[in-house]
């Protein structure tokens, strides 16, 4: 699972997960919604039968179950428990900009969440450096194992 299914399953089930690690999430709910078969560009992820069936209706994606902002601000309204959050993407990836969008969103809403950037790509060099930091954090939120 990617950065972005761990944060869309932490906030779909946070009884069940007490942190989240997003690496280098693929946020793209703001780029794709609304989008029509004709629209897909050169070096997309997916092309729209793939985020159709990913994401469902992409006329009605943004204030969807599948947009991790509409389980956070559920979570929020309800005074439920929301896992901390632990995010870091790498200054070169194609999807830095995606996450600089959902930190906004997140520290926006004062989330519990710990933000990290560095050289590199959408890659395992990067993951393996940022994982541990993030294991780590995420233990020391919730004391230990």
């Amino acid at each position: 699972m990617g950065g972005f299914g761990a944060l869309h399953t932490g906030l779909a089930y946070p009884d069940t997960f007490g942190g989240i690690l997003a690496l280098s999430s693929a946020y793209i709910i703001h780029s794709i919604a609304g989008m029509k078969p004709e629209d897909v560009k050169e070096g997309a992820l997916g092309n729209y039968a793939y985020y159709r069936e990913v994401f469902g209706d992409l006329d009605k994606l943004e204030a969807s179950d599948a947009n991790p902002e509409v389980l956070y601000e559920r979570l929020t309204k309800e005074k439920r428990n929301i896992p901390s959050i632990y995010m870091a993407v790498g200054t070169e990836d194609m999807l830095y900009a995606n996450n600089q969008e959902l930190r906004g969103f997140l520290e926006q809403h004062q989330a519990d969440m710990k933000y990290e950037e560095g050289p590199g790509i959408h890659d395992w060099k990067f993951w393996n450096h940022y994982v541990r930091n993030g294991v780590e954090w995420l233990l020391e939120r919730n004391g230990g194992i």
